[in-house]
C-alpha cells in the first residue's frame, strides 16, 4: 500500500521536468495524503499536460456508501470490476519526490522516507475515473479537504524490491522515462511495466513520527531521525 508521498518541486521545476507548455500552480510539499487534489500526468498531442485530480477513486457504477480507493494492485488491476475499465482506457503518471511507509517494530510502527538518491523525481503509474461532481459520503472532500477536480485517481502498487521489503511488502508502481508513452497509451499492452524494479534505485530512512499528521507538511517531515536506534542498518 501507498498511503502518502513527497512532492517537493515547485510548477516550474514540474514544467522543466516534464517539457510541459504549462502547469497549474503548485509549491513544494512534503506530505501528501488520499483526500487531496493532486498533479497528474497525461498524454497531450505528442507530449504530456499536467492537471490535478482527487485522490481516491471511484468507478462509475459505484454506490454512495462507498469509499474512494487509494492504490490498485498491479497483479489484479486487469481484472477487478472496480478498476478494470479505468485500466483500458484512462492512465496517468502521477509524479513524485518519494513516499512513505511504516515498518513494524517491537516498539510501534516507524515511517520511513523512500526515494531516490539525491531525491531525484519519478513518477508512479496511476489509473483516473471522472469524479461526480457532488460528495459522496465516505469522499474526504465532504469533510473540508480540497475539492474541484473532475478526475479522481488510483496509484498502482506491486511486491516490493529488495530496498522497500525490509520496510514494508508492497510498493508503488515506478515507470521508467522511456515506458511513459507506452503506458498512457490504451492501445499499448502494459502488464509488462507493473513489474518491482532492480535493486539499488532507492534508499530509505527513518523519518518523524510527525509525519503521521496529514497536516504537518514541512521539510522536516523528511528529514532523517538522529538515532534510528539500528532499525535499518540490519537490512542493508
Amino acid at each position: 500500500m501507498c498511503g502518502r508521498f513527497t512532492l517537493n518541486l515547485s510548477s516550474e521545476d514540474l514544467q522543466r521536468l516534464f517539457a510541459l507548455s504549462e502547469a497549474p500552480e503548485w509549491k513544494p510539499r512534503w506530505n501528501l495524503a488520499p483526500g487531496q487534489d493532486l498533479p497528474t500526468l497525461v498524454a497531450a498531442g505528442d507530449g504530456l499536460a499536467l492537471e490535478k485530480a482527487y485522490w481516491g477513486l471511484l468507478p462509475s457504477w459505484a454506490k454512495p456508501s462507498m469509499r474512494p480507493m487509494i492504490n490498485a494492485r498491479a497483479e489484479t488491476v486487469a481484472e477487478k470490476p472496480s478498476f478494470r475499465s479505468a485500466f483500458r482506457q484512462r492512465r496517468c503518471l502521477v509524479p513524485a519526490s518519494g513516499f512513505y511507509e511504516w515498518q513494524k517494530t517491537p516498539a510501534g510502527k516507524v515511517p520511513y522516507w523512500i526515494h531516490r538518491p539525491g531525491g531525484r523525481p519519478f513518477v508512479i503509474a496511476a489509473i483516473w475515473q471522472p469524479r461526480a461532481p457532488e460528495a459522496r459520503p465516505g469522499d474526504r472532500s465532504a469533510a473540508g479537504a480540497e475539492a474541484g477536480s473532475g478526475r479522481s485517481f488510483a496509484l498502482l502498487t506491486t511486491a516490493a524490491n529488495a530496498d522497500v521489503e525490509p520496510i514494508h511488502h508492497r510498493m508503488p508502481v515506478i515507470l521508467r522515462h522511456k515506458d511513459y508513452a507506452r503506458w498512457l497509451d490504451p492501445g499499448q499492452a502494459c502488464a509488462a511495466l507493473l513489474q518491482s524494479p532492480a535493486a539499488g534505485l532507492l534508499q530509505a530512512h527513518p523519518v518523524s513520527s510527525q509525519v503521521n499528521r496529514v497536516r504537518f507538511d514541512q521539510p522536516e517531515c523528511i528529514e532523517p531521525l538522529a538515532n534510528d536506534g539500528g532499525l535499518f542498518e540490519d537490512h542493508q
